[in-house]
């Protein structure tokens, strides 16, 4: 069998977090042993580099797809990757399986609102469409009215264990003097992209909330993004720039890691629908930290109260604050909820979802697809 990788999000060296789902996903075709190529795209900056990048990519994958064989189209995020597949299936007959994130299913802008038009293409031409959750598994067969029996779970990529797990005692103890970390206070912290409906805002808010009622913490917020400079203005209006440690950058899986393990609790105040699965808090679980999530979207399935963490309304941050305060109160240790954390993050570890992939890819389940 061989397969072709498709899509417009892929992780470089200055863009180590970018599409890493998808270099997740190609080193698993390695481990199962299935032959792949990748027409794929880095992250570009500037209109004109953007241009050109897309240009690439289509013209790159038509080419592919119409003068080459492979048994298997398989295209990552739907509705920026499918042009070159779509133009060339007019010319010849393709075995499309298109994987689905969470923006090209429910955009979150009008570039991606009129992109929706190569999602609902590719779906129709799809005989496999993968998604990474139950719950975004109901959202797609509601919406475009597809048959669930043709939506298979596969949590994009997984979690690679030997990178997602706590970090040593001398490693913790560097990466808290970096952070500039009081270990004698509880650390709450979030990570990924600073854009809209992340919900950075909302923990901002709680937590000068928490602070207001006379409670103290360590507060980290790692990421960059369209609205990073917002971030930093709402910062400063609520007198936070010397609570919260910013670091405005996107780091390296590695470092992700060692970040997650110094955290006392990960927060991930999420408004977005299309929170697809929130792989960044099951990396946080996989390193030993509970989760405060929003008791919404993929979150609201997998956070357990009490159990790998907990969850609070919505772009609530009162809600929010209560849930800190209520742990600062507590003085939990993530210590205490070990034993959940390792029961939810079992089900993405890499090591346990290659047979799902397989199964998709090459088992009874995809027989109606190939043959």
């Amino acid at each position: 069998m061989k397969v072709l990788v498709v899509s417009n999000m892929f992780p470089d060296h200055e863009n180590p977090s970018y599409g890493v789902f998808v270099k997740n996903f190609c080193d698993q075709l390695d481990d199962i042993g299935i032959q792949y190529n990748r027409v794929t795209m880095a992250k570009k900056n500037g209109k004109l580099k953007k241009l050109l990048g897309y240009f690439t990519l289509y013209f790159n994958s038509f080419i592919q797809c119409l003068f080459h064989e492979y048994d298997i189209i398989y295209i990552h995020y739907a509705s920026h990757s499918s042009y070159g597949v779509l133009l060339a299936s007019k010319f010849k007959k393709l075995n499309v399986f298109t994987n689905l994130h969470g923006s090209d299913v429910i955009p979150e802008n009008k570039k991606q609102e009129n992109m929706q038009i190569y999602t609902q293409r590719i779906l129709s031409k799809s005989r496999c469409i993968v998604v990474p959750s139950e719950y975004f598994k109901n959202v797609v067969v509601n919406k475009y009215n597809v048959s669930s029996n043709i939506v298979y779970i596969y949590p994009s990529g997984g979690i690679n264990n030997d990178v997602f797990h706590k970090s040593d005692d001398l490693t913790i103890s560097k990466t808290k003097q970096e952070y500039n970390i009081d270990s004698d206070l509880l650390t709450f912290g979030m990570a990924g992209r600073i854009s809209d409906k992340k919900g950075w805002d909302t923990f901002v808010d709680a937590i000068r909330i928490v602070l207001d009622r006379g409670y103290n913490g360590n507060f980290v917020i790692v990421g960059d993004g369209p609205e990073a400079n917002s971030l930093e203005t709402k910062l400063k209006e609520l007198n936070l720039e010397n609570k919260v440690c910013f670091k405005k950058s996107l780091i390296s899986q590695d470092d992700l890691a060692k970040y997650y393990s110094i955290l006392d609790w990960f927060v991930f105040p999420t408004k977005r629908e299309g929170e697809s699965l929130g792989l960044v808090a099951v990396e946080a679980m996989a390193c030993g930290t509970p989760v405060i999530a929003s008791d919404f979207a993929a979150p609201k399935y997998y956070i357990d109260n009490g159990v790998n963490g907990f969850k609070f309304e919505v772009n609530n941050p009162h809600a929010l604050a209560e849930c800190m305060i209520r742990v600062v109160d507590g003085q939990l240790n993530k210590e205490e909820f070990k034993k959940g954390l390792e029961k939810t993050v079992a089900p993405f570890k890499r090591e346990n979802i290659k047979d799902c992939l397989k199964e998709i890819l090459v088992g009874d389940k995809a027989d109606e697809f190939v043959h």
